[in-house]
């Protein structure tokens, strides 16, 4: 058994993490090396699908930039973590510590005294030259105050065995969420050997980074995390990371300064911030002071943080330090600033704006890179490039020498992939994680390993294919476990509110209920369609009025289309189109996008039974070997999981209230376009079943009537009967209900949002016992046509009053707003 799984495995001519150059396994396999022998590859196999599948449910994504299968890829995860023995892990630790506190001190002098560069210890035009000094931030922060609360460094081995950097992120590091979930997906999968295999915990490092964050915003639990927003390429992470520490996920929109504080915009106003988690990069920080066209920061963020009202970890101006110019240099600096050695050396680096000719000599052989990182700015290999384009690559580094560094070319350490059936070695690279404790840092006791997509490659990049593993550190001995929640004496007090709501995230829960509802009325036309198609049975009529619904609802049939044959090859193809088209607006595919881009802002709001329900509704979509009627009823089952979970789940705070009127408002406004379109022309009677079918109807109408069915009942039963949750008076009563919790509510007896209300009822009461007349629909028709004009003026009020960010809000007599700020 044990030689099927490592059946052709010999690592390579690097060092390997599993093999040791003899030919025998490390050490520190012994144990997971039985289990896996146990297990077998085909249990093996059985693991990672679970991982996938884990993933896949949970929504654990990577944004991948420029791909035109569609940005959003699963979280690539393999079932093999990397191990590796606390007693070396030690050594790494310390080296971090030391280039944390050195980072530090640098950040210090450059922003403040600048000494590093009159003293001649840092070559201007290294940092000059470097798009991440920010001039607005020299003298940002006030004496006693740190630069670098959280850090990351990327580490490669050497096939001596000890460890590098290959580079350093201090600006807005990410990774770390990603780390912890793919611990907490691993243990999991693979709870038994986890457990026994001692692995260092995570909890430790969250804690002690929610704890640093909370000490620094003077202990305030008014703590945001700023995200640049969904299209993030880690947007997973944030609004993992945010729910996991407790934080409110906001964006720039979402906050404001006045008077040098930072306010989170919410229902109620205005509501003073302690404390920023910054996941939005230095330059796109503050619009005010740096990039001027940035929708991702906070106009006067800078002015604040000078002030010492708000807390941010980072604070902007440490990227100048995600630098390569400055590796030449870190030696002597560390001598300088600390008086040791540097104990974590980085890859042999050389500057171009004084190593020019022995880089142009040598550019064949070495790697080239800008000193200022970008998604668009990679490493050139010069080993792979033509005369012609290492001719063209050595005339832009003379333009502009100091602003490129070359590198010997790293041959990475490897670690074993599993790929279905065997192991196979991948080249790798560990990201780990330091924030601050006390006057020191904590480094995490695991990481974020990515590895290379195939066997011949030696860049390691999510961007470009790579796969991540879990980070295992051993313990000598068990360890404890340990929570993200603190201990505390006594009674803890009692809350029962879910906090302040921002008006971003009110208005994404609003549509949310309304693309949700959208999404079923589509469903429900096109599987009464489906069925007519199959059911033909000669009777046209019926499909006619049907497709006159799918119009009502999508404004997607035009009238030379509606005349045509149901068999038309026209009819056909449109709605095919409509069906799985996401480019057709008011499409099926288009507005379960919407749906699900609408949850994903709301991402860390949401349970993960709800999550994993709306991230069925894409997947359902593109089933292979399923019929369009099938995929009909199973898209049906998941839309009412999710208005299971977010009725028996969702506490009844004002998130939960504006889900609810998107909910009511958009389904009172489909039951009147239902109403509309099928009293258009004489409606045949065999339609009636269709569209108490479509209002989730049938079997009530059938177990209070016995007889044929009669338009006048079915009428009643869809318009006026408040007893039926699908009726309009049943949502309009609903309403009335949810207008009553509103802010502000409370100091006015009669809001716009309720007059409305109140007016759509009443017009709805006075024409109770209304019906068709004869064949003459045309009374009902105008009663829908004033019911819908109510409901727009109440979804434009709401967005009005409560979706437009507004900074301050005060009630007037009758109602009226009045917004200041």
């Amino acid at each position: 058994m044990l030689g099927s799984i490592l059946d052709g495995y010999t690592g390579t001519s690097a060092r390997d993490e599993f093999i040791q150059p003899d030919g025998k396994v490390r050490p520190q396999w012994d144990f997971l090396l039985r289990a896996m022998e146990a297990m077998g590859p085909s249990q093996l196999s059985f693991r990672q699908d679970e991982i996938r599948r884990f993933i896949e449910e949970n929504g654990v994504t990577y944004n991948v930039y420029d791909d035109t299968g569609g940005k959003e890829r699963p979280w690539p995860l393999d079932v093999l973590p990397v191990l590796i023995d606390s007693r070396e892990w030690a050594a790494v630790e310390r080296g971090l510590i030391q280039r944390a506190e050195l980072f530090e001190a640098i950040l210090q002098d450059l922003y403040g005294p600048a000494k590093l560069l009159s003293e001649g210890l840092i070559p201007p035009q290294v940092i000059f030259d470097h798009g991440g000094f920010l001039r607005p931030c020299v003298g940002l922060m006030r004496p006693g105050m740190r630069f670098l609360h959280l850090y990351a460094a990327d580490l490669a081995r050497g096939s001596d065995g000890s460890f590098s950097v290959v580079a350093d992120l201090l600006q807005a590091p990410s990774g770390a969420g990603y780390a912890l979930e793919n611990r907490i997906v691993l243990s999991r999968t693979l709870p038994s050997l986890y457990r026994d295999s001692h692995v260092h915990r995570l909890a430790i490092f969250f804690r002690a980074l929610r704890n640093h964050l909370a000490s620094i915003a003077g202990g305030g639990n008014r703590i945001v995390l700023l995200t640049p927003g969904p299209e993030n390429e880690t947007y997973f992470e944030q609004a993992f990371l945010a729910n996991y520490l407790g934080f409110n996920l906001v964006q720039g929109s979402d906050l404001t300064v006045r008077d040098g504080k930072v306010f989170l915009k919410t229902l109620s106003g205005l509501r003073p911030i302690d404390g920023i988690f910054r996941r939005v990069d230095d330059t796109y920080s503050d619009p005010l002071e740096m990039k001027s066209d940035s929708l991702l920061g906070v106009a006067g963020l800078l002015y604040s943080i000078r002030q010492g009202s708000v807390a941010v970890l980072n604070p902007p101006g440490a990227g100048v330090l995600e630098n390569p110019g400055l590796y030449p240099f870190l030696p002597a600096i560390c001598r300088h600033l600390l008086g040791q050695d540097l104990h974590l050396s980085n890859t042999q680096t050389y500057w171009c704006g004084n190593s020019l000719s022995h880089v142009l000599d040598r550019l064949h052989e070495l790697v080239i890179k800008p000193i200022s990182r970008g998604w668009d700015r990679g490493s050139v290999f010069g080993g792979d490039l033509s005369q012609k384009d290492l001719t063209s690559l050595a005339e832009r580094i003379r333009a502009k020498p100091s602003n490129y560094v070359a590198q010997e070319r790293h041959q990475l350490s490897t670690t074993p992939l599993w790929t279905g059936n065997k192991m196979e070695p991948r080249s790798m690279v560990i990201r780990s994680f330091a924030c601050t404790r006390d006057e020191s840092y904590m480094v995490m006791p695991g990481g974020l390993v990515r590895v290379s997509p195939d066997a011949n490659s030696n860049v390691v990049s999510n961007q470009k294919g790579g796969v991540s593993k879990d980070l295992w550190i051993l313990a000598s001995e068990p360890e404890k476990q340990i929570s993200l929640l603190s201990a505390t004496a006594g009674t803890t007090p009692i809350v029962r509110s879910g906090g302040e709501i921002p008006s971003r995230a009110a208005d994404n829960l609003f549509w949310l209920g309304r693309y949700a509802e959208r999404t079923e009325g589509l469903v429900r036309i096109m599987r009464e369609i489906q069925l007519r198609l199959v059911e033909m049975q000669g009777n046209e009529e019926v499909f006619d009025s049907l497709l006159l619904m799918l119009e009502a609802h999508t404004g997607l049939l035009d009238p030379d289309l509606l005349a045509k044959s149901a068999q038309s090859s026209e009819v056909e193809q449109k709605l095919r189109g409509i069906f799985f088209d996401a480019s057709m607006i008011g499409g099926l595919r288009f507005d379960v996008r919407a749906l699900t881009n609408a949850a994903r802002s709301l991402r860390e709001r949401l349970s993960e039974d709800t999550w994993r329900t709306i991230n069925r509704l894409e997947t359902e979509l593109d089933s292979p070997g399923k019929s369009p009627f099938e995929i009909l009823e199973n898209l049906l089952i998941y839309l009412a999981s999710f208005a299971g979970f977010v009725s028996e789940s969702m506490t009844r705070g004002q998130g939960f209230r504006f889900l609810e009127f998107g909910r009511r408002i958009e389904r009172a406004t489909l039951s009147a376009d239902l109403i509309i379109s099928v009293s258009k022309r004489k409606p045949p009677e065999a339609l009636w079943e269709h569209v108490l079918k479509i209002q989730n109807s049938y079997m009530t109408y059938r177990r209070r009537y016995k007889t044929r069915m009669d338009p006048s009942a079915v009428m009643d039963l869809l318009i006026f009967d408040l007893s039926n949750p699908r009726s309009l008076g049943h949502q309009l009563s609903r309403l009335e209900e949810l207008a009553k919790g509103l802010p502000g509510a409370k100091e006015s007896s009669r809001t716009m949002e309720s007059r409305t209300i109140l007016h759509a009822l009443s017009v709805l009461r006075l024409a109770e016992g209304t019906g068709p007349q004869g064949d003459d629909y045309s009374e009902l028709q105008q009663l829908m046509y004033r019911e819908k004009q109510y409901l727009r003026t109440l979804s434009e009020t709401i967005t009005s009053n409560y979706f437009n960010y507004i900074e301050t809000q005060h009630r007037l007599e009758g109602g009226a707003w009045s917004v200041t700020g």
